[in-house]
């Protein structure tokens, strides 16, 4: 699309995000979590180093710290914006969770590291229209944002 956003991760940036993904999978593993929507147990790497870098590259676009927690999984990812990294290359939906805040804006990144896709974002409430609903996983559903419908990123809200 013509308002997405290609960032290029160099490869010491790459290796920190890696470094970070591997350290929150050992600790989901270590607390039993259970993986998203449509993800297998054998995918959970993949998730989480390109997540972290997904997060990393938003980081770098918007010019803000990325501190890359590991520990909180409530907190957000870079400043007040969470990121959802889409990894599968099958579809392009932002997906949302019932859980997910209502009041939070969630961005939308294509992995093809070490390039990204910053596609736009989406306030939570606004997410989760009854027509995005289904199930990704049994027993998990989930709310997915067609990428077409997400705001393009120059009119993302401040937020600190």
């Amino acid at each position: 699309m013509s308002d997405d956003i290609r960032i290029k991760l160099d490869w010491s940036e790459i290796l920190v995000a890696s470094s970070v993904g591997c350290m929150r999978n050992v600790q989901s593993l270590r607390n039993r979590c259970k993986p998203g929507n449509s993800i297998g147990l054998d995918d959970t790497w993949t998730i989480n180093i390109e997540g972290a870098a997904g997060e990393m590259a938003v980081a770098k676009y918007l010019q803000m710290y990325w501190s890359g927690n590991v520990g909180n999984y409530n907190a957000d990812d870079v400043g007040s914006y969470n990121i959802k990294t889409n990894t599968s290359r099958k579809f392009d939906d932002l997906i949302l969770r019932p859980t997910d805040y209502d009041d939070k804006y969630y961005i939308l990144v294509l992995s093809f590291l070490p390039e990204f896709v910053i596609c736009g974002w989406i306030k939570g409430a606004d997410g989760k229209s009854p027509s995005w609903a289904r199930e990704g996983t049994p027993g998990r559903p989930a709310f997915f944002v067609p990428r077409s419908k997400l705001n393009p990123m120059a009119t993302l809200p401040v937020e600190f």
